[in-house]
């Protein structure tokens, strides 16, 4: 009985307080009106039987949008928490092959769809055709892009120079964004997978 007054707190306190206040009322108004008369008069209690009905249908109708809310928030949070779960991502290394650096971006989590990265600032990547619109990346696989050789390495960032973004999708079309950023000599890093939409 605890554990049922525990859960339905609010349904418990009405109908405590409609209870208690139907019993003083009929206490000082006892012959007053047809309403509080003994024995109950059918026709009268008929008409506030459907009154009452009424308001019990109000109140049904106020939990159902309450449950129906709370319902569409647990949806919206399992959602999320599939999409975080499934989301693929990009980590950054430089490799030296032949004289030469590359920046390698392994795909993490899961397979990476329609791959586009776009070269935005000039002179650290070689530009070539970065378009991978119908490329699939297997977890764990690589893409290696060309490092330009004569870096611009006497130049002091105070900040990580935007140099590269990356647009992608996982295997149910949701898709994300990163960034590459540049430092000093050779070092890179990526920012955070972000959603977006086209």
């Amino acid at each position: 009985m605890k554990e049922f007054f525990s859960i339905n707190k609010v349904v418990s306190i009405l109908v405590i307080v409609f209870v208690i206040t139907f019993i003083i009322c009929f206490y000082f108004l006892y012959g007053k009106y047809d309403l509080f008369r003994f024995p109950f008069n059918a026709e009268v209690w008929g008409n506030a039987s459907d009154w009452t009905m009424v308001l019990v249908t109000l109140i049904t109708a106020i939990y159902l949008v309450k449950t129906f809310t709370a319902q569409k928030n647990a949806n919206d949070l399992s959602n999320k928490i599939y999409i975080r779960g499934i989301m693929p991502y990009f980590t950054v290394s430089i490799v030296k092959e032949e004289d030469r650096f590359y920046l390698e971006l392994k795909a993490n989590n899961n397979t990476i769809r329609y791959i586009n990265l776009t070269n935005i600032h000039d002179g650290y990547l070689y530009n070539i055709d970065f378009n991978f619109n119908q490329a699939i990346v297997a977890k764990e696989s690589f893409i290696s892009i060309p490092v330009k050789e004569n870096l611009p390495n006497d130049i002091i960032l105070m900040q990580p120079l935007n140099v590269g973004q990356i647009k992608y999708s996982d295997n149910e079309m949701n898709f994300y964004v990163q960034v590459v950023y540049y430092f000093h000599g050779q070092s890179w890093t990526i920012s955070d997978p972000e959603p977006y939409t086209e």
